[in-house]
């Protein structure tokens, strides 16, 4: 789908200092309001990690956001200006595509693509914003 590479040239997993970073590399076929979606899921999971009492589903339904066993943190992912082409992922609804990508197709490409042919609702309820520390607009959906 899309990538990432660390801002570090050979980071050490015991390194001191500040937890690494890593630059989101866009796949070209990337709709904008599925990689916005995409962020706003990376801030919520890394919050959840850090303080599982974030979660705002209660926890007799699931175990969502508290981790119980060791395990590295999630990677902290900051925006960049990079692109690749990308493997593109059939069967998506349309808005998951970005618009230009579909008009630089041939017929038989987006006939491969097997595009569905509604938009996919990126919604986020309020309630995961709050709990997480922010208003809907910070992350633009």
């Amino acid at each position: 789908m899309s990538g990432d590479k660390s801002d570090y040239d050979d980071p050490l997993p015991e390194a001191p200092g500040p937890p690494k970073r890593w630059r989101i590399i866009a796949a070209e076929w990337h709709g904008f309001k599925m990689s916005e979606f995409f962020r706003i899921l990376d801030v919520i999971h890394r919050l959840n990690w850090f303080n599982p009492t974030l979660n705002p589903i209660p926890e007799e339904i699931t175990k969502i956001g508290v981790h119980t066993k060791p395990g590295n943190a999630p990677r902290f992912r900051v925006s960049s200006d990079s692109k690749e082409p990308g493997s593109p992922v059939r069967g998506l609804p349309r808005n998951c595509y970005n618009e230009t990508w579909l008009k630089s197709l041939h017929p038989w490409q987006l006939d491969q693509l097997q595009m569905k042919e509604f938009d996919y609702n990126f919604y986020v309820p309020s309630n995961i914003y709050a709990h997480n520390g922010y208003s809907e607009n910070v992350f633009g959906c």
